[in-house]
Formats: C-alpha cells, sequence, structure tokens
C-alpha cells in the first residue's frame, strides 16, 4: 500500500473505515439475503445502528461482521424492531483480557415474521398479562385454556406474567405461561442481563422468552429452528440448568375449605391458609416473586415496564382499594363454586387479599361470601 493511501485510510472517520470495510462485504451479505430485503437497505440499517450505537464501533469488528451475516441469512435486518445487534462482554481465552464482542439477536417482530412466512402454525402470539387485567387460566381433561380481558380504561397496573398461543394447523392450541420470577431466571444467565433489550425493551424480550419455551413443543422447520436458536450463545444455559434444579419445590397446595382455625393456629395464619389454599409456613415471595422494580424506557414492545411487587401501590401512586376492586372484578367472573374455590386457592389472590386495608378485608370476606352463597343457590 502507498504511502499516500496510508495516509488517506488514517485520515478518514471511524464511520468512513467501517462503511468500506462493509462495502468489501458486499458479495457475501447479497448471496445470503432474502429477495425481499435489498442490500442497499440492509447496509443503511445496519450503519444506522452502528451510528447510534457508538460500543458497536468500539466492539470486535470479526463479530460485528459475523452477526450482520447471521442477520441477512435470516432476512431480518437489525432496526431494533425484527432484530437487534446487542454487544456483551466477554473474556479472551488467549490474552486473558476482556473484550466487546456482538450477537446478532431476533426480535419477537422477527419472530412472527418468520413463522407467518414459514406457513407451518396458523397462529403465535404472546401477551403481558398486568394487574389490573382480567386474566384466568386453567387445564382440564382436554388441556390447558386461558382468558385474557386486558384493561384498557387506566393504569393496568404491574407486569404479573407473560404467556404464549400457537394454533397447529390440525387446530390444536399450545400454550405456555411464564411468571416474572421465571422471566427474571432466564434474564439473570444473560451476558447482556443489564443493557440493550433486556434493559430498554423488558416487555419485548419477556414475550421472546415464553415463545422460545413454547416453540421447544412446536414443529418447525430446521430454519425456524436455527432462528429460535440464534442468541443461545448470549445465555448461560448450564447455570439457567443449575438453578432450575436447585429451585426449592414449591408449598404443596390443598383445596379451599372455610375452616376456623385450628387449636393454637393464630388468625393470621389461617387467614393464610384460607385465602391463599396453601398450608405450612408462607411461601417464600423472595425466591419466586421478587425482581427489580427499575423502570425500563419505553421500547417496540409498547412501553412495558420491568416487573415488580403485584401487591404494591401502582407505578403512579395507586391507592389500595384499587386491589379491592380488581380482586371483585374477578370474583364476579367465577361461573361456579368450584370455579371460585380455584380461583381463591391462588397464591396471587392471597398475596393481594393480605395487602388489603383491615376495613377493605372485612369487605372482601363479605363478597366471597355473598358470591359463595349465591353461587350455591344456583346449583
Amino acid at each position: 500500500m502507498s504511502t499516500t493511501a496510508v495516509a488517506t485510510q488514517q485520515d478518514q472517520s471511524p464511520q468512513a473505515v467501517l462503511r468500506g470495510q462493509f462495502d468489501n462485504m458486499d458479495g457475501e451479505i447479497e448471496k445470503v439475503l432474502p429477495e425481499h430485503v435489498t442490500l442497499d437497505k440492509f447496509k443503511r440499517i445496519v450503519l444506522t445502528a452502528v451510528n447510534r450505537n457508538p460500543d458497536l464501533m468500539e466492539a470486535d469488528r470479526r463479530s460485528l461482521f459475523a452477526a450482520c451475516l447471521d442477520a441477512a441469512t435470516d432476512g431480518l435486518p437489525p432496526d431494533g424492531r425484527d432484530a437487534a445487534l446487542v454487544v456483551f462482554r466477554t473474556k479472551d481465552k488467549k490474552t486473558q483480557t476482556w473484550v466487546k464482542k456482538v450477537q446478532y439477536m431476533p426480535m419477537i417482530s422477527g419472530i412472527y415474521k418468520k413463522v407467518r412466512n414459514a406457513g407451518e402454525i396458523s397462529t403465535l402470539s404472546s401477551h403481558v398479562v398486568y394487574t389490573s387485567d382480567d386474566f384466568n387460566y386453567w387445564i382440564d381433561e382436554e388441556g390447558p385454556h386461558l382468558k385474557h380481558t386486558p384493561y384498557l380504561v387506566g393504569d393496568r397496573g404491574q407486569v404479573l406474567l407473560v404467556y404464549a398461543v400457537c394454533k397447529l394447523k390440525d387446530g390444536s392450541v399450545e400454550i405456555e405461561t411464564m411468571t416474572t420470577a421465571e422471566v427474571e431466571q432466564v434474564r439473570q444467565v444473560s451476558r447482556a442481563k443489564d443493557s440493550g433489550p433486556w434493559s430498554s425493551w423488558w416487555g419485548e424480550m419477556a414475550r421472546k422468552t415464553v415463545v422460545r419455551r413454547l416453540s421447544k413443543r412446536l414443529p418447525m422447520s430446521s430454519d425456524l429452528e436455527r432462528l429460535m436458536r440464534r442468541d443461545d450463545s448470549m445465555y448461560d444455559l448450564e447455570q439457567e440448568q443449575r438453578t432450575a434444579v436447585d429451585a426449592p419445590p414449591r408449598p404443596q397446595r390443598v383445596d379451599y375449605q372455610p375452616t376456623p382455625p385450628a387449636q393454637g393456629e393464630d388468625l393470621d395464619a389461617a387467614h393464610r391458609r384460607v385465602t391463599t389454599g396453601y398450608i405450612g409456613d408462607e411461601p417464600d415471595d423472595e425466591a419466586e416473586d421478587e425482581t427489580e422494580s427499575t423502570q425500563a424506557d419505553q421500547g417496540p414492545g409498547g412501553g412495558e415496564g420491568t416487573p415488580v411487587d403485584p401487591t404494591a401501590g401502582s407505578p403512579n401512586g395507586g391507592q389500595p382499594s384499587e386491589r379491592l376492586t380488581g380482586l371483585k372484578k374477578s370474583l364476579a367472573n367465577q361461573g361456579t363454586l368450584d370455579d371460585l374455590d380455584g380461583w381463591l386457592a391462588r397464591p396471587m389472590v392471597g398475596k393481594t387479599a393480605a395487602a388489603l386495608s383491615p376495613d377493605e378485608q372485612a369487605a372482601w370476606h363479605e363478597a366471597v361470601e355473598n358470591t359463595r352463597e349465591a353461587l350455591g343457590q344456583m346449583e
């Protein structure tokens, strides 16, 4: 290389150097891009992503180009909606130094798009459930069922869980649910748990997480299977398995029995047994339900925030009366005594009721007894 050429390259900005290096990859990228994505559009989206995130410019260049090739192969430009380029730190085994590397990560919108184009599944959707929503999930001899009515006339409260529903070509339906604690368990083993999509778009990543778990039971082509496994390298899967194995067993649940306190049992323990359906000590809420309470930035998932304690007040300072209103609203949806008993046995119902003020608890128990009496007369 001539002295003039070296001087010209040194005078170029980092963005110009990257653009030149990217131009040298035109042949490789164009070879794997699907017909509906042009080379110019793909390169423009990549360069825009790099300009918006300086870490991409500083990351290992080889990993950046490899991530772009993976995105091109799947036909999902890293625009932050269908896919993203995520930076994580890893230790170089040779130099024993920490370096920034880039990983291509399909987002939930891109996964939906690929599933629709594949034509192997009729429908696939995932949603976030909030404490103000009306949500019922049950399993019978015909399989799992759910009914979700989002609360759309005010503050929806805090994140409760996420679920994914898939309807197969034969008409059968597969459902997967994950509590916020289970989603957080997955996030904790991510190499980018405190940055990138997990930091900015928690709801989007939570929906993708439950879809990934559901996909293990779905018929998928090799292309879709590869798409679902694209960001496996972003997670310490062995640690996730160890965490799942070491997790304490859930307390035993028994049928709801409105019996008086046993001899030597205090009123608080009796109330917990009756309202939650659990016997023995109160479940370890910290191990299952406690998660970070920092608010996530609004992203493509519609501003879905990070999960917080569902028995706490709303982010906007809601009063406990909102809990009572929500409980009564769900109470009115119980059609039989069996439905009522099953619903009252849910831990979340017990936790929410326990957070009411004494006056509200009295009103709540009266509402339950009135509902029980009304349902008993119907039967």
